[in-house]
């Protein structure tokens, strides 16, 4: 008799609990750094968690680093208090021979184009540790794969491995991407110009069939009345159909000729 996970799961309701708490304590067992170089530089920005107080300030977890941060007293804004949460930190002196960063809280300004890459490079490494946790390859090995790529989030995101992920790893990734990464979403808009004097509505109504006639069923792509002689083109998705959408446009326009019309893109 075969059972599924759920009905494994219910018989014996530990067993679920217990390879969910081997797996958190495998996953954080597992350290590496986001980036090829060692350390950041003075200036950039970095996520750090709060650890220890000490006399003179906290010792500090730089995360996409790490490495030990020194957050001293004078470089907390008054009247802070800590909560348990990650906070974006400037490097103020970096201490490569005892492996230390000096960081601070004040004056940081705007933070959010750093807070996304963070987010971005947070969401790679969740990937990473979880094959490294079910495949062959170290966690280091699983960065110098992805060091390689210009722009690693994109590139994953899209499915677009460019030769550089070994043939045994690429369903695991695909698997991971699929469960973490949010699907890339896709919006076209294009206003068109459409006219017929000799054949009036009836061409027009067709022309726009013959163009919708080659859109796959489970894609949604309308076109909508929007005032004489003028129609819009919508697309919203994550399937890249600037290649279909283009087609659909010459197909009305060839048939539209065939009548007689005019057909002219606007946007």
């Amino acid at each position: 008799m075969n059972l599924n996970k759920s009905e494994n799961s219910m018989d014996n309701p530990e067993l679920e609990e217990d390879s969910n708490e081997e797996e958190n304590k495998g996953r954080k067992e597992i350290n590496s750094r986001y980036y090829e170089k060692e350390y950041p530089e003075v200036g950039d920005y970095v996520m750090v968690q709060i650890k220890d107080k000490l006399d003179y300030g906290y010792n500090c977890h730089i995360i996409e680093y790490n490495k030990k941060g020194m957050l001293h007293s004078n470089q907390i804004p008054r009247r802070m208090k800590f909560q348990k949460k990650n906070y974006v930190a400037h490097v103020l002196d970096i201490d490569e021979e005892n492996g230390y960063i000096d960081i601070g809280l004040k004056n940081l300004g705007n933070v959010s184009d750093f807070e996304s890459d963070f987010k971005q490079n947070n969401l790679i490494n969740d990937i990473l540790v979880s094959l490294c946790l079910t495949s062959n390859y170290s966690i280091d090995q699983l960065y110098d794969i992805i060091w390689k790529f210009e722009d690693p989030f994109k590139s994953l995101q899209n499915l677009e491995f460019e030769n550089l992920i070994p043939t045994d790893l690429q369903p695991l990734f695909i698997d991971q991407i699929r469960k973490k990464l949010p699907p890339r979403k896709f919006k076209i808009n294009h206003t068109f110009e459409l006219t017929c004097s000799s054949g009036g509505v009836s061409s027009i109504v067709s022309s726009l069939k013959q163009g919708l006639s080659i859109v796959p069923s489970h894609l949604d792509i309308t076109i909508t009345y929007k005032s004489p002689p003028y129609y819009d083109l919508h697309y919203e998705g994550i399937e890249d159909v600037s290649l279909l959408v283009s087609n659909i446009l010459s197909n009305i326009e060839q048939s539209i000729s065939l009548c007689n019309g005019s057909f002219k893109l606007v946007s």
